[in-house]
């Protein structure tokens, strides 16, 4: 998962039709697998916004993103200084593991750097 969204996050530097697709059914399917209720917010969230974007993929991919973000819930932790625009990078984690060590400072880095919305999600293994 974590070399997915890796791949999806440096991709996204060159969005082409074939990518918005995936992104849009791995977007989906991610949220819901956090819930259903969440799967079809985001499906009826994405219907009928060509009055919000201009056409290109890119501008899709960011409506995408943004509407993605504002169903997160309120139980996730985002990192400060998160750029609430920027593509949204969750990561589910044990903290104190070295995993999470090396996930995480990336991930930072990445809100630092204001490319990324980092959120952690609390995982046991």
């Amino acid at each position: 998962m974590t070399r997915l969204v890796t791949l999806l996050f440096s991709l996204a530097q060159h969005i082409t039709p074939q990518y918005l697709n995936f992104f849009l059914l791995f977007l989906s399917e991610f949220l819901a697998e956090e819930s259903q209720e969440m799967f079809w917010d985001f499906v009826e969230a994405i219907q009928n916004t060509e009055g919000e974007r201009d056409g290109t993929e890119q501008t899709y991919y960011e409506l995408v993103l943004k509407k993605a973000g504002s169903l997160l819930s309120s139980g996730d932790h985002k990192f400060p200084g998160s750029n609430p625009e920027a593509p949204v990078v969750v990561l589910y984690a044990e903290v104190g593991t070295r995993a999470f060590q090396e996930l995480h400072q990336v991930a930072a880095s990445k809100a630092h750097d204001g490319v990324a919305l980092y959120v952690l999600r609390h995982y046991l293994a």
